[in-house]
């Protein structure tokens, strides 16, 4: 049976941020846009985040990204000769960390659990997709050995039973080594959570993980 998978490895994290700082504390007075983060890469500014309605960038859809029967991927990035086999299948965590900071100011680092499982299969819109067939799909394009966000992949929305997650990715890297056998990874996402009375915190994630198969 599959570990936590990686894609809520950030989100775990999260509710520890909430408790150290109380939500109702941490709800901005504007409400309809995530505060500016310490992010890069068009999160700064008046909004600085997603906004709750999940704007994104443009042509994101969230839900085209499907395995390829025909086994040929029509992303932008592979172009001729690429081995995407570099990449397909299952790959286990063997180290990483996490570092989230939510408003407004505390920041916490833990190491990623490791023995979970990533798997990538191949893309439709994209070349590959990490972990096709779930909630938070993320579609990558690939250059030689390094396999990074397709602008396709939409914002993720997830509940459990205490808070409600509203996540849009800022950018995700997926590099294999030379041998094929070890990997390397980042992510950088904004994360809003509330709770059922809508009160909300809004934190900015950086995640890295190390795999190996």
């Amino acid at each position: 049976m599959k570990a936590v998978a990686w894609r809520w490895l950030a989100l775990l994290l999260v509710p520890g941020c909430v408790l150290v700082q109380p939500l109702d504390e941490a709800k901005p007075d504007d409400d309809t846009s995530i505060p500016a983060g310490s992010g890069s890469g068009g999160k700064t500014g008046s909004s600085g985040g997603p906004s709750k309605a999940g704007s994104g960038s443009a042509g994101r859809t969230g839900s085209s990204g499907a395995p390829s029967s025909a086994g040929a991927p029509s992303g932008n990035g592979g172009g001729a000769g690429v081995d995407f086999s570099l990449f397909t299948g299952d790959w286990t965590v063997t180290g990483g960390e996490n570092t989230t900071s939510c408003d407004p100011g505390t920041t916490q680092t833990a190491p990623i659990d490791t023995g979970g499982t990533t798997t990538f299969g191949l893309g439709t819109t994209s070349d590959l997709i990490l972990d096709p067939g779930t909630t938070c799909e993320i579609l990558v394009d690939v250059d030689d050995r390094t396999a990074a966000l397709n602008s396709g992949t939409g914002s993720c929305s997830y509940s459990d039973s205490m808070y409600s997650y509203y996540v849009e990715y800022d950018s995700y890297e997926f590099t294999v080594s030379g041998d094929g056998k070890t990997a390397n990874a980042s992510m950088v996402a904004y994360i809003e959570v509330s709770d059922a009375n809508d009160n909300a915190s809004y934190c900015h994630s950086t995640t890295t993980w190390k795999y190996a198969r």
